[in-house]
């Protein structure tokens, strides 16, 4: 499984790189606060809504939680249906929020 952490991240934001952040917690957790640009697919709809929201199996994907959980299980999934390009956020929105202060 490909990681990234936070200061990666905000360095490929800072350098406008082409990729998509899925927030896989629930709308709830989402609402309470998201990393910017950010898109909601819960982990319990994950696998039945993945091939319309997410077609292109090639794009640079970037799952994220609140710890790196739930993130996990769905870059595993994702690579396990043929991603090529997917990274869980080591420590997920919990931390991420700490240096983005």
């Amino acid at each position: 499984m490909k990681t990234i952490n936070t200061p990666e991240l905000i360095e490929w934001q800072k350098q406008n790189k082409q990729f998509r952040i899925i927030d896989v917690r629930t709308e709830y957790e989402y609402n309470e606060g998201s990393i910017e640009n950010s898109e909601l697919i819960p982990l319990d709809v994950f696998d039945r809504v993945f091939t319309e929201k997410l077609a292109d199996k090639d794009e640079t994907i970037v799952c994220v939680c609140r710890s790196g959980g739930r993130s996990s299980m769905a870059v595993d999934f994702l690579d396990k249906q043929g991603y090529k390009n997917v990274y869980n956020l080591i420590g997920g929105y919990g931390t991420y929020r700490l240096f983005a202060i």
